[in-house]
């Protein structure tokens, strides 16, 4: 199928939202509601601390210079006697919550990063720069390097690409269970328009929509959905940093947005 969208059309209407049932019970009410939206991002303090104490094994004055960003509160340990060993640099993410059923609902940390520098530790790899990941409540994976950290990204990644495909296997399910219809734009127009744009771009970059052909000519007349995707060229920008965060951010966004209209198109067929 071949098809050119003007570039005068402009569909109206917001965007397409999962078909997801909305829960009917209080107790699941309470657990929903009891997830928090993702936190923003945070930015690291330009200018790394540097402050001195006094080693508790020989009376020596030792400098140290932060890990720049570090959050860790060192007022406590500033010229007095500590073990070199106790000075710990670290910069937290905010902690995610969800509601966990052990016998009763109970919050438990998700997926929280810590990047750590313990620059007197016996360990060399701890007076590097690492990372540890709280896979839930009091569960660690320790002493990542970049890579390592990126192979528990990478496994990470997998299981939510396997739960995005149970989540459209179980939009189908549902919708065929409660005898439901899924909407389609009507044949020959497009439904509502998604899109990304960059910081300084001139328009939006790239856009998708579901659309309905006004008929399918391999099968018995009836419509054919798909989606269409589109970009518009001279939708260029330059990035600064700030400029690139927001971008990634848009990008993740749209990526929801895209298996949205995916999981429609899906129930679309399904019901064909």
């Amino acid at each position: 199928m071949s098809m050119t969208v003007p570039s005068s059309f402009k569909p109206s209407g917001g965007l397409i939202q999962p078909n997801i049932e909305q829960p009917t019970t209080r107790a699941s009410l309470a657990l929903l509601n009891g997830i928090p939206a993702q936190p923003k991002r945070t930015t690291a303090a330009k200018q790394p601390r540097t402050w001195s104490f006094i080693d508790s094994r020989d009376g020596e004055r030792m400098t140290v210079t932060c890990l720049p960003g570090c959050q860790s509160n060192h007022g406590s340990d500033q010229d007095k006697q500590i073990h070199p060993s106790d000075v710990w640099c670290q910069i937290r993410s905010e902690d995610v919550h969800v509601p966990v059923n052990t016998g009763k609902v109970e919050d438990f940390r998700l997926l929280s990063v810590t990047l750590n520098q313990i620059p007197f530790s016996s360990r060399y790899a701890e007076r590097l720069p690492h990372a540890n990941v709280e896979v839930i409540d009091d569960h660690f994976i320790e002493n990542l390097d970049p890579d390592a950290l990126q192979q528990v990204i990478n496994v990470a990644r997998d299981r939510v690409a396997q739960m995005e495909t149970a989540h459209s296997q179980l939009v189908e399910l549902r919708n065929a269970a409660m005898g439901r219809t899924p909407t389609r734009p009507a044949p020959g127009t497009f439904g509502p328009e998604i899109s990304l744009t960059a910081p300084g771009a001139q328009g939006s970059i790239v856009n998708a929509a579901l659309y309905s052909t006004e008929s399918d000519p391999l099968d018995t007349g009836a419509p054919l959905a798909r989606i269409a995707v589109w970009a518009n060229h001279g939708a260029d920008a330059e990035l600064d940093v700030a400029g690139a965060d927001q971008f990634l951010a848009d990008l993740e966004k749209l990526a929801t947005q895209v298996r949205s209209l995916r999981n429609q198109l899906a129930a679309i067929e399904v019901a064909r």
